[in-house]
């Protein structure tokens, strides 16, 4: 099975510093309440991704959608993110993603904390369609090669999706 990481374009300016966010938010999605109103900071333009990666990772409408027809069971929660600077309002979800302990220690690179080449093993992942890496100082959202499908065949903007090796594959390399 392949798998992809996905994360916000580094092209692009990271807009989760744009937005205040409450603190139950920011302590994650067992702290927040079903549905979140958050505010645009005053005299900031706001661009929307299509993902937000810090200080909370959150995904638009868009990627709910596709996420829900993989994973019908997971748990989500409404943040409206609203910017009274333009008058708008978009709806992203915090979701409850099942973090997963599958890097590597034969293959992984890893230095001063930060993975240099990322490698998973399969077996703890067990054919999630999407979920978290464990242990990484980075959020690290993991979809499986169907899902990443799926995503590119929308046009989202801001979103980077990149493949990540396994232990098989590395083997077979």
């Amino acid at each position: 099975m392949e798998y992809f990481s996905l994360e916000h374009d580094q092209r692009l300016e990271a807009i989760g510093s744009s937005i205040t966010f409450p603190e139950q938010v920011v302590q994650g999605f067992e702290h927040a309440e079903d549905s979140q109103t958050v505010f645009v900071k005053p005299e900031r333009k706001q661009g929307y991704s299509c993902i937000i990666e810090h200080p909370v990772f959150l995904v638009s409408d868009e990627i709910q959608r596709i996420f829900s027809g993989f994973a019908p069971n997971m748990k989500s929660k409404t943040v409206h993110v609203i910017n009274p600077n333009i008058s708008s309002q978009d709806t992203y979800y915090l979701l409850d993603i099942p973090e997963i302990d599958c890097i590597s220690s034969t293959h992984a690179t890893i230095e001063k904390g930060f993975v240099k080449k990322l490698v998973i093993r399969e077996e703890p992942v067990e054919n999630q369609p999407i979920f978290k890496i464990k242990s990484l100082i980075r959020p690290s959202l993991v979809v499986r090669l169907d899902v990443a499908e799926a995503l590119l065949r929308t046009s989202l903007y801001g979103l980077k999706i990149q493949r990540i090796l396994t232990e098989a594959g590395v083997e077979h390399e």
